[in-house]
């Protein structure tokens, strides 16, 4: 994976970051908490 970002920190660290899906990784957080008085966020089937 380095050797096709050219070296390049930044480049290897951005497809780090898709490939472990760190943007559904953020998006899920808020989903790990539970308990007395945390806020419910209701899903709904959509299509």
């Amino acid at each position: 994976m380095m050797a096709s970002a050219g070296g390049q920190w930044g480049t290897f660290s951005a497809e780090m970051d898709v490939a472990l899906g760190s943007a559904w990784d953020a998006e899920l957080e808020h989903f790990r908490y539970a308990g007395e008085g945390a806020p419910v966020k209701w899903l709904h089937k959509v299509g």
